[in-house]
């Protein structure tokens, strides 16, 4: 499925993913600005539903890729112009119907190549034959993949001292220490004639003289040091710089400070002295910069866990060099298997150079790429967490309703005046598919306010009914909660059975809200429409089938989980079951989580469902779906 997806600037930096890149020439980018896409194009990147659309689709993509083709041609010219080329991310695409959609993330089409490369090997497969071997080893060996401890840390140079610190602050292991990411690059390009004044340069040349500051009683910066450094200019002219120095100079760089001795020094261009030199505004002496290159790209780390910023350099670099020496191979390659083509496709990076990069990046390119690794192994965390969490809700959650039939659904459907979309269609063919199977639903129905998620849901609601169920729709507020019972009221009226709509909420007088909780315990209320009342104790329901929560987002947890709890343990997530799916303590181990997987394996279904019901006595069964409406 495609999914639009805008990239928002952040005003405080929230990990590196909101990490401001600044260029030479002062300028701040970051990885969702790099695209150069004109905003005001994305207003015709639009889609209805409504009318012809077939009939201008072809001149709509003809306009827009002209237009697309005017705006790369006037990239280039620029790019061309600066010497940089243009870097867009990989997940910013242009599309001229669904506006912003990454062309290169067709997960399907790459899971259909995957599954015929390892179907059909070719002949560079056979050649692979030992890297599959060894790959799939270290997919079977899980101790290779333990966590590294922070102490090894000390074997490539880190004091005792720091590692006490960052264990102390709860960073156990080299992972950890990775991920405590720089909060901002500064790029430094390479000093060159007709550079404008304020640039970020970075100059270097020959000591040509070096005069040191004298000592002063009122502290070290008083006074600063003077350094007389020769370049060239880049056209083949020799160029000299007078450059002060405010920052102490460790005696061991004073020593190298010889005339004739290399030298690097970063700073932004300013004007000449009265000499004739070129001068630098917060000059510093940058070692261990090749002499040959282009750009320098420096990191700048926030004070942490009581490390002083400019130690994270070292402590980073160790941390890469033990990762280079205990990883085994690129864990997300080894994952998916080496005839997969997602990362490939996706051109990502390796996840140590990735690691490499992001803490010493050569350019601000490699920042880019390093980022977009990183933020894909974030999302696929997160993603495989969030199935692993409903995987878990839905088997502790007992059976799905199974329901056999939709006639009622059809009859509805058939009496209607308008037809569903194709959005509506494809909702609602999948809501009754998970309806009719043998698991819990969990669904969440999103879509703009007015587009017909309510009959969707009402349809769900039709097909529980239908099969002997009840069907309960919770709204956030009365006014809400009344709205619906309304609504489904005059469309289940078209019907030649309507099914029997209750109204429950916190202002029903007494005698009404024992009336309508009788009707609810005995099945004769069919779809109990209501607020929070509906998870009050006193709600009983005879066979709660499907549970519809609107604007899901205003309710808790604990609350949404309550009303499916009203349900029989054939679809319930019973209150006192929440910590059945919350994440695995990682102490469990890759062992633990085998034999869970084998024991489940192993299991006899029929003796599962045995057990079950003997368990839930005569109770029914349910399942849970929820509705939500974005606000403008």
């Amino acid at each position: 499925h495609h999914q639009q997806q805008q990239q928002q600037q952040q005003s405080t930096p929230l990990g590196f993913g909101a990490t401001s890149i600044v260029t030479s020439d002062g300028e701040d980018i970051d990885v969702e600005s790099s695209a150069n896409i004109p905003e005001s194009e994305l207003d015709d990147l639009t889609y209805s539903d409504d009318g012809d659309e077939e009939d201008d689709s072809s001149a709509r993509a003809e306009a827009f890729f002209t237009r697309e083709e005017r705006e790369k041609e006037r990239a280039d010219a620029s790019a061309s112009a600066s010497g940089k080329p243009e870097k867009r991310p990989f997940w910013i695409q242009a599309d001229p119907i669904n506006g912003f959609v990454p062309e290169t993330m067709d997960f399907a089409r790459m899971v259909e190549a995957d599954e015929q490369a390892t179907l059909n090997p070719g002949a560079g497969d056979v050649d692979r034959s030992e890297l599959h071997a060894l790959h799939a080893k270290l997919r079977a060996d899980y101790g290779s993949w333990e966590e590294i401890p922070v102490d090894t840390l000390k074997d490539h140079g880190v004091s005792a001292q720091i590692v006490n610190k960052l264990k102390k602050a709860g960073v156990l292991t080299v992972e950890q220490t990775l991920r405590c990411y720089p909060r901002k690059y500064q790029e430094f390009a390479r000093f060159h004639a007709g550079m404008q004044a304020g640039t970020a340069v970075l100059v270097t040349g020959r000591v040509v003289s070096y005069l040191k500051a004298p000592y002063s009683r009122k502290g070290w910066g008083k006074t600063p040091s003077t350094l007389l450094i020769e370049c060239d200019d880049g056209e083949g002219k020799a160029e000299q710089f007078e450059l002060k120095l405010w920052e102490y100079v460790q005696k061991e760089t004073e020593a190298g400070l010889t005339p004739g001795a290399p030298v690097a020094v970063r700073g932004a261009l300013s004007t000449r002295t009265g000499r004739g030199h070129l001068t630098l505004d917060k000059a510093q002496l940058a070692a261990g910069v090749d002499p040959d290159a282009e750009v320098d790209v420096v990191t700048t780390y926030p004070k942490k866990h009581d490390i002083a910023p400019d130690r994270w350099h070292e402590v980073q670099t160790a941390a890469v060099k033990a990762l280079k020496d205990h990883i085994p191979a690129d864990p997300m390659t080894v994952s998916l298997g080496v005839e997969s083509s997602v990362l490939p496709e996706l051109q990502l990076i390796s996840h140590v150079d990735a690691m490499q990069f992001i803490h010493a990046p050569a350019t601000v390119d490699q920042v880019v790429a390093a980022r977009e690794r990183l933020a894909f192994e974030e999302l696929v965390l997160l993603q495989v967490s969030l199935l692993q969490e409903r995987n878990r809700a839905q088997r502790s959650g007992g059976e799905g309703v199974s329901i056999v039939s939709t006639s009622m659904c059809d009859e509805l459907r058939g009496v209607l005046d308008f037809s569903l979309t194709r959005g509506q269609e494809t909702a609602l063919e999948e809501i009754l598919q998970d309806m009719s199977g043998t698991t819990p639903m969990l669904r969440l129905l999103q879509g703009d306010v007015g587009c017909g998620k309510t009959i969707v849901a009402a349809l769900g609601l039709l097909a529980a009914v239908g099969n002997g169920h009840q069907g309960a729709f919770m709204a956030p507020t009365e006014v809400l909660a009344t709205q619906h019972a309304t609504t489904l009221e005059n469309v289940f009226s078209r019907l030649e059975n309507p099914p029997r709509v209750v109204l429950l909420t916190g202002s029903t007088p007494k005698k009404e809200r024992d009336a309508a909780l009788r009707l609810i315990e005995s099945g004769e209320a069919h779809v109990v429409v209501g607020t929070h009342s509906l998870i009050s104790d006193d709600v009983v329901f005879k066979s709660l089938g499907l549970a519809v929560v609107d604007e899901q987002h205003r309710f808790g947890v604990e609350q949404r989980a309550a009303l499916a709890g009203k349900g029989p343990v054939g679809g319930k997530v019973r209150r006192g079951d929440l910590a059945a799916v919350t994440r695995p303590s990682e102490k469990e181990g890759w062992e633990n989580r085998k034999r869970t997987d084998e024991k489940l394996v192993e299991t006899d279904g029929d003796e599962s469902d045995r057990a079950a019901w003997a368990a839930a006595g005569d109770d029914a069964t349910s399942a849970a779906t929820e509705s939500t409406e974005s606000t403008e």
